[in-house]
């Protein structure tokens, strides 16, 4: 699967393999402490596109993976609410 890690000590976002760590893209995103924020992830195919309060932040294609989960990390503590799976 894949996995978006957000850092809050640097507003910085990115996308990356959970157990090859492997870097595939990112970008800048002002993660605030104390405030709630938007995260999307969207499954297409090879492609994966990450949005951050409906801005797209990066958009990668990778073949590696066909099939798996999507997951969401933080280098510090963070509130995760409504989270809604749908099918394209």
């Amino acid at each position: 699967g894949y996995r978006i890690y957000i850092d809050n000590y640097y507003p910085v976002t990115y996308i990356k393999f959970p157990s090859t760590q492997e870097y595939l893209g990112g970008g800048n995103a002002p993660v605030k402490r104390n405030e709630w924020f938007q995260i999307k992830l969207i499954f297409s195919g090879n492609n994966l596109k990450f949005l951050h309060d409906g801005e797209l932040i990066d958009s990668i294609n990778d073949d590696k993976k066909t099939n798996g989960l999507g997951g969401i990390g933080s280098s510090s503590s963070v509130c995760v609410d409504d989270i809604v799976v749908k099918p394209i």
